[in-house]
């Protein structure tokens, strides 16, 4: 169907093609079927999640996931807005979990683990219906099955932010291609919301923000600039001004409507808009709308950094992580001014910026540090299933994009007539003999909107490379590829549109100039069997990544989750927060029985929490593991002297003496214990052995016994 929008531009109405239909959808299949599809794959998930929770999600500080119970017990206990946070994570997603908040933290780190399930399953059902109003169903299912099961269950029971962050910024991208396109005070207002709950998942968002006002004051400044300009007398194509205007044919296409129908709220998306760029008064009033919706959501945080901070858009991250060198200079920087509670003074030298970091390191230097990036997030992207996801949906675009000008080709060697109700018009580098909507077939984004169109595109391009530079920037100081994941459905789509849009403009450019498919088929009989291996291949990967990421659920976690879960979880015992660094530990000796440091560190643990007869079980397991470590000695010998073994632990404590002749605090030990033994002999040549290692020790230790200064 041809519509009409104006007075001489054209588009085809496929709106309604990319939505579900109960009864049967464009692509052939019934709506139940998919339906049945989408009925077990949330099933499947449920499964999954169920048993990352069981078996990997062990405790409070698995996956990364403690800094935000931290946040979250702290909001349940001062309350939402009065907790300040550390100001390095964003408040969202604590105020979420702070819900479900108990004392108790083992059933705070149960709850709080379903209900991340719980929002995780809202998030790929929201997104899944999002994805159908941008593409049609026969490419939506592969993206849908890679935002559920290759970025979506890998995080789906660790209470995080980067889920909910990676679908509110896709929301985000959708609502301001929609405000550039059709600029106006809802579209521009909707856009900033969306943006404003992105921030407070992550402020990350804030360059996407800044590129959207940006094009949007660009296109207006534009749009003036076009307006200003003298208009052309009369146009080559106008009807003489003594001839008769022809009334309304029967024939003729209805004129468009301005407002979208009734369930087509978001489907807009799913072809560009043809309709004229939106004047500079529209574009401006999208940016102020804009700005207004995301000071409305996220104006008390802004408001609560000013008065704390001295600064709106205080954050530790992406104010001083981010110029640093490597996560060992971050640190250090944010133990020496403890970032977290504010800035450092204005005068300290040491505190990383743009100006500091150029002045002290060259251009090649930086040059070397994004290519260093660079190959990092690929080779992370390519061992990952999100990657090859990624690289299907490009091939599948380009293949469609190469079959759409081979059936343009044989279309344009068949004898037509153009359809009624279109007028000639050179665009796109075409001839005149071509139609408007033609030329909207073969280039939709030369046609989607003249000035708009190409302001979407520059969008595009901002976020795509200024995201992907900072990121690749960031490698050095944050390793990993959780960032860049923000961009992976993002991609994903873009790429699918692409293949959306060539696929239906091949098939329906015969339609349009009154041939038939079949016709196309003969002219070039290739063609259909592209896009067939096209859709199978992109199927074939996509159904191989969701299985794998199915399958490492069940897999053990790689050595670095190991190492990250038991890192979080020794720092707890610093903290004096035994029971989470206990549980922790536990959790990291259940995921990998032979990794001796933890089992030592759990001794250590239960040895200071008063369980003397726990810690001798770690250990002992952890010499057995590693029988040369001089600390899991030590911790033994004083766990059986707890328990009066004292035989034992004399054992226990020369066996670390021999290891490590040097250590003082294991001559301490041993010299406390011979005197509680009352063998004074072997106690003075352990004191003298002490003396001569630390002074002071022995010192305190002969105090201790009452011996005096001698």
């Amino acid at each position: 169907m041809v519509e009409r929008h104006g007075t001489a531009r054209y588009r085809l109405a496929r709106v309604s093609e990319s939505r579900i239909s109960l009864k049967r959808d464009h692509s052939g299949v019934p709506g139940r079927w998919w339906a049945a599809l989408y009925g077990v794959c949330a099933a499947v998930f449920v499964v999954c999640t169920l048993h990352q929770k069981a078996s990997v999600n062990l405790s409070a500080t698995a996956g990364g996931q403690y800094p935000y119970l931290i946040y979250a017990e702290g909001m349940a206990r001062e309350g939402v807005l009065a907790h300040w946070g550390d100001r390095n994570r964003m408040p969202l997603v604590p105020a979420l979990v702070s819900a479900v908040y108990h004392p108790d933290w083992a059933r705070f780190a149960d709850a709080s683990a379903d209900l991340s399930i719980v929002i995780n399953l809202l998030l790929a059902a929201g997104v899944g219906w999002l994805i159908h109003q941008l593409l049609s169903a026969t490419l939506a299912v592969p993206a849908v099955l890679t935002w559920t099961f290759v970025v979506l269950l890998p995080k789906a029971s660790f209470v995080q932010a980067e889920t909910p962050y990676y679908a509110l910024f896709l929301v985000s991208l959708c609502l301001t291609v929609q405000a550039l396109r059709r600029p106006g005070a809802i579209t521009g207002a909707a856009a900033g919301v969306a943006y404003g709950l992105t921030y407070l998942a992550k402020a990350s968002v804030l360059p996407a923000v800044a590129a959207w006002w940006a094009v949007a004051l660009v296109m207006a400044w534009r749009a003036g600039s076009a307006r200003n300009e003298p208009r052309a007398s009369a146009r080559a194509d106008a009807p003489a001004a003594s001839e008769p205007r022809a009334s309304a044919r029967a024939d003729a296409p209805a004129p468009m409507s301005t407002r979208p129908a009734h369930g087509e709220t978001v489907a807009f998306m799913a072809t560009p808009a043809r309709g004229p760029i939106g004047g500079r008064r529209q574009l401006l009033s999208s940016v102020v709308a804009g700005a207004a919706g995301f000071l409305a959501v996220a104006g008390f945080y802004l408001y609560g950094n000013q008065v704390r901070f001295g600064r709106p858009f205080y954050n530790v991250n992406g104010t001083y992580y981010f110029w640093c060198d490597n996560w060992a200079q971050a640190e250090a920087l944010s133990r020496k001014y403890d970032l977290e509670r504010g800035p450092p003074p204005e005068t300290a030298e040491d505190v990383p910026g743009p100006v500091r970091y150029f002045q002290r390191h060259s251009a090649g230097h930086a040059v070397q540090r994004l290519a260093y990036g660079g190959g990092v997030l690929l080779r992370l992207a390519m061992s990952h299933a999100y990657g090859w996801c990624i690289l299907a949906g490009v091939v599948a675009a380009l293949l469609s994009r190469r079959a759409q000008h081979h059936g343009a080709k044989s279309g344009a060697g068949l004898k037509t007539e153009t359809p009624r109700g279109l007028k000639p018009a050179a665009r796109c580098g075409r001839s005149t003999a071509d139609s408007d909507w033609e030329c909207a077939v073969s280039d939709p984004a030369a046609a989607s909107g003249g000035a708009s169109g190409r302001g979407v595109v520059a969008f595009g391009t901002l976020v795509a490379v200024g995201y992907l530079l900072a990121y690749c920037w960031y490698v050095p100081v944050a390793y990993g590829d959780r960032f860049v994941l923000s961009l992976a459905l993002p991609a994903m789509i873009a790429a699918l549109r692409r293949a959306d849009a060539a696929a239906r403009g091949s098939a329906d450019y015969a339609e349009a100039r009154g041939s038939r498919a079949a016709d196309c088929a003969v002219a070039d009989p290739t063609n259909g069997s592209r896009r067939y291996i096209m859709v199978a291949v992109l199927y074939a990967v996509v159904i191989l990544a969701s299985l794998w990421s199915i399958a490492s659920v069940f897999r053990r976690p790689p050595e670095t989750f190991v190492w990250f879960y038991f890192n979080e979880s020794r720092a707890r015992i610093d903290e004096d927060r035994l029971p989470i660094a206990i549980a922790g530990l536990e959790g990291v000796v259940r995921l990998d029985p032979s990794f001796a440091p933890a089992w030592r560190e759990l001794g250590a643990a239960r040895l200071r929490s008063g369980q003397p007869g726990a810690a001798e079980t770690a250990l002992r397991r952890a010499i057995e593991l590693q029988p040369d470590h001089v600390d899991a000695h030590n911790s033994l010998g004083a766990a059986l002297a707890q328990q009066g073994r004292g035989d034992e632990a004399i054992d226990a404590f020369e066996s670390a003496v021999t290891l490590s002749p040097d250590r003082a605090e294991t001559w301490y030990n041993l010299a406390a214990l011979y005197y509680q033994r009352g063998d004074q002999a072997r106690c003075d040549r352990a004191l003298q052995t002490l003396a001569t290692l630390d002074a002071d020790l022995a010192q305190q230790l002969r105090r201790r016994m009452g011996a005096g200064d001698d």
